[in-house]
């Protein structure tokens, strides 16, 4: 489950790095397209994706199970200020600021799986 964005990216980056064949390495894959922000239901319960700020597109998910949740932020940059510098910046609009600080990569869950780096 992924983005064509993402999935597209992925084996672009992956046949560069492995010499293989991307129409190949397309093959190795049962790929299913998601849209960010509508949700996937399965077995009882749903995914929502939403992208996070990184330099490779790069999405995060919230899964909803039996009242319980978990959120994945993927590899991300969160930073409130450094966010807003961003934005000002003209690098970032108003409402993805917001976004990325409160409806993306932290938010209320059950448990907060939350990777980023420096």
């Amino acid at each position: 489950l992924t983005t064509r964005t993402i999935m597209a990216a992925f084996v672009r980056k992956y046949a560069l790095i492995s010499e293989m064949n991307y129409d190949f390495l397309q093959r190795l894959f049962c790929f299913h397209s998601v849209k960010i922000g509508e949700p996937v239901h399965f077995q009882g319960g749903s995914i929502k994706f939403f992208y996070s700020l990184h330099a490779l597109p790069c999405i995060g998910f919230r899964a909803e199970l039996a009242g319980k949740s978990i959120v994945y932020s993927s590899d991300t940059y969160y930073d409130p200020d450094g966010l807003a510098a961003l934005q000002q910046r003209g690098i970032i609009s108003a409402e993805r600021c917001a976004s990325l600080c409160t409806d993306c990569s932290v938010q209320q869950a059950d448990l907060l799986l939350h990777e980023a780096g420096i």
